[in-house]
């Protein structure tokens, strides 16, 4: 009968602990989140809107290579405006018609290289596209796109918080 007094205390705790990953699963569910190396991600919605943050694709050693040709992509995230994260963005946004979410001054710069569908946003501000509410946050790092010997100011690197159709979110800070 003491054993059970000593247990009895713990079963609300235990009952939590086993029903978090539950929990959690169930949050999550239909969100699909692929890993393509370095610093890029492939993410589905539930909806199936896709999302590519940092897509360095095509010269990514790491990414496979059946996922360096892009075919459908909604929005496109670039938390910098070095090329190991800002990749293929351009080519993925003319394909794809995709709209490309970044801190103005690197918006400036991609317009300037003929994107056309750029959000330029500043951190703390939220941008709802296709369902999905993107805000952008702070993130330390440095920002400059180089060309030739010259580097060029790219703003304020930063990162996102994804708010998808489910409910669930997910936190991006690339480096």
């Amino acid at each position: 009968m003491k054993n059970v007094k000593l247990f009895l205390p713990l079963v609300p705790i235990l009952l939590l602990i086993f029903s978090i990953p539950l929990y959690a699963d169930e949050i999550g569910k239909g969100v699909k989140v692929t890993f393509l190396g370095h610093s890029a991600f492939k993410i589905v919605s539930p909806k199936d809107v896709v999302i590519y943050i940092d897509p360095y694709l095509s010269k990514n050693p790491k990414t496979p290579a059946e996922m360096k040709n892009v075919e459908k992509a909604d929005l496109i995230l670039v938390t910098h405006g070095h090329m190991d994260h800002m990749g293929d963005t351009l080519a993925i946004a003319e394909k794809t018609n995709a709209k490309i979410v970044v801190i103005p001054e690197l918006g400036k710069y991609l317009n300037k290289k003929g994107a056309k569908n750029v959000a330029g946003m500043n951190k703390g501000g939220t941008l709802t596209s296709h369902g999905i509410a993107i805000t952008m946050v702070h993130a330390l790092h440095s920002s400059s796109v180089t060309e030739g010997d010259q580097d060029i100011y790219a703003g304020d690197p930063a990162g996102f918080i994804i708010r998808f159709e489910s409910s669930c979110h997910l936190e991006i800070s690339n480096e």
